[in-house]
């Protein structure tokens, strides 16, 4: 009885190892900038996260005028 157990637990870990394996390699794959790459993002979906960043836009445009534009910044200290 005990031996099946022990059976047991070690097919349950093996199974858990391989399925670690298969997760990992998923997130390989899904970090790969070629892959990134490849996937096309629909329209309408392109819209939904510009509209959802839509109050954020305005002041990330004010910091790159701000870095691209750093002689008033260096003029002020």
């Amino acid at each position: 009885e005990l031996v099946k157990v022990q059976v047991a637990l070690s097919n349950i870990a093996g199974k858990r190892i391989k399925i670690l394996f298969k997760k990992t390699a998923d997130v390989l794959k899904y970090l790969d900038l070629q892959y990134i790459d490849r996937i096309d993002v629909p329209d309408a979906m392109k819209l939904q996260f510009i509209l959802a960043k839509d109050q954020v836009i305005p002041s990330q445009a004010a910091f790159l005028e701000q870095v691209k534009n750093p002689q008033p910044i260096f003029d002020t200290a």
